[in-house]
């Protein structure tokens, strides 16, 4: 009797971990950026809360890209989408010209200048309901494409 009671109540344990890792977003929190990083089993660097009260996350990926997840659309720290994005020097000398047409061939991500250096992003709306699952997803497709553009342009140069 006690081991059919405890199968029971494991069962259900398991069922309930099941459902929440399957849960629905609706809003983004910082909740919601710290499980996207553990989803990916990347390093977590650090948390903020930005001046319009947004949460945000720096992570980095092993042997990989650092990247930022930021609340975007928020009111008290819930936000109706996430931004990812990958900044970093331009080193690989990427021009105005070279950002358009990364735009235009690899749609998934947004390619911008900023000075001497250059950002990835995607972003991400959650109002309609989404998941931690299927915002992981969105950010390992940036730093997939990020790869493949920089290893794309490097290859140029050679």
């Amino acid at each position: 009797m006690f081991r059919a009671m405890m199968a029971a109540i494991l069962l259900a344990g398991l069922a309930c971990s099941g459902a929440l890792a399957n849960e629905t977003i609706r809003h983004v929190d910082a909740g919601t950026l710290r499980a996207v990083v553990e989803r990916l089993g990347h390093e977590n660097l650090g948390e903020a809360v930005l001046e319009n009260g947004a949460p945000a996350i720096e992570a980095r990926q092993p042997d990989g890209f650092s990247y930022a997840l930021v609340g975007v659309v928020c009111e008290d720290g819930r936000c109706l989408g996430m931004m990812s994005q990958v900044e970093f020097d331009n080193d690989i000398g990427l021009t105005a010209n070279h950002t358009n047409e990364i735009n235009v061939r690899w749609a998934a991500v947004k390619a911008v200048l900023f000075g001497q250096s250059v950002q990835f992003s995607r972003y991400d709306i959650a109002d309609g309901g989404t998941s931690a699952e299927a915002l992981a997803a969105s950010v390992d497709v940036l730093l997939s494409v990020t790869a493949v553009i920089i290893a794309a342009f490097q290859q140029a140069d050679d």
